[in-house]
């Protein structure tokens, strides 16, 4: 797999919709983020290298987002 793509997200660490999770642990809300897309994009995986990074509105990113951001 030579090619690769990226996917972007941005969460709000506030919303109401999160709140339960994000209150108990900080970057809950980037995490579910992240696996949503990885799993949306799961096709692509046969032939690119695809990585899914989450942030939150104050300041959590998802720890494979932060892993593979900073070793590709």
């Amino acid at each position: 797999m030579s090619r690769g793509t990226w996917d972007v997200t941005v969460t709000d660490t506030m919303a109401q919709s999160y709140l339960p999770v994000t209150s108990q642990t900080s970057g809950a809300a980037a995490e579910a983020a992240a696996d949503r897309k990885t799993m949306k994009y799961a096709p692509l995986t046969q032939a690119y290298l695809f990585i899914a990074i989450a942030a939150e509105t104050m300041g959590a990113i998802n720890s494979d987002g932060i892993e593979d951001f900073w070793t590709t």
